[in-house]
């Protein structure tokens, strides 16, 4: 809201809220800010659209809504995140080998003798380290929209990412963040170790691996808190939203 908006509606659920600013507390203030590039004339257009070629997965009350009024675009805070990761890694490598195998097996009623290549695996025990840089994780920084929403919402034209400048939200609402940095933070790192594990898979030397184990710590941690731009739609009068 604006520094002297004290009520407001919400977007997601359209409560009545009145806030309170504490005038001490040191807000973070955003540092990249995407653009809405589709007008909200658009927007109805393309909900409009929507509506009448999906009907069979639409709420029931859904082509009822007055959509100048609950369809609304909102700048959405989210935390971006870049780190390093650095692994040490242990595991079983497996190389193939192949021999050659003789067997006899009956053909048209007669004993017939054959040759068949027969693979065979080599393991050994291998160790190493493995480092990568990870950015580009968006983290959803509003209690509106949970992590899981916001991912299915991606992707976002990142090229389009600006400075922030506060003409940015003129004409439009912009939710503050209520996901501190430190819990994204948490969010984010689980999500980079899993992506590490995911590229250690590839990394492995041989032909197979077994038992890999890998423990990662990450450091030179980079934070932005951007704005994104999101459509929000309310649909009913009883506080649920889509």
């Amino acid at each position: 809201t604006q520094p002297d908006q004290r009520s407001y509606i919400c977007p997601f659920c359209e409560s009545a809220y009145v806030a309170e600013v504490d005038t001490q507390a040191q807000r973070q203030r955003p540092e990249f800010v995407i653009g809405f590039a589709i007008t909200p004339d658009r927007a109805h257009e393309i909900f409009r659209d929507w509506l009448q070629n999906s009907g069979l997965f639409q709420p029931g009350d859904l082509s009822r809504v007055q959509l100048d009024k609950k369809l609304r675009g909102v700048y959405l805070p989210c935390w971006s995140f870049s780190m390093l990761a650095r692994s040490r890694w242990k595991a079983k490598i497996g190389e193939y080998w192949y021999r050659t195998e003789r067997y006899t097996t009956v053909e048209n009623g007669e004993t017939v003798t054959k040759t068949r290549r027969i693979q065979e695996t080599e393991w050994w025990n291998l160790e190493g380290k493995h480092h990568h840089y990870y950015s580009g994780y968006l983290v959803s920084a509003s209690r509106g929209l949970s992590q899981a929403e916001v991912d299915a919402v991606k992707p976002f034209n990142m090229p389009a990412m600006k400075r922030y400048q506060p003409y940015f939200l003129a004409g439009w609402v912009a939710e503050d963040y209520t996901v501190d940095r430190e819990e994204a933070l948490k969010i984010c790192v689980e999500e980079f170790r899993r992506r590490e594990q995911q590229s250690m898979s590839g990394f492995m030397p041989g032909d197979t691996y077994s038992n890999l184990k890998c423990t990662t710590k990450f450091e030179g941690v980079n934070s932005d808190l951007c704005l994104l731009p999101v459509y929000i739609m309310n649909r009913s009068e009883e506080h649920t939203s889509e």
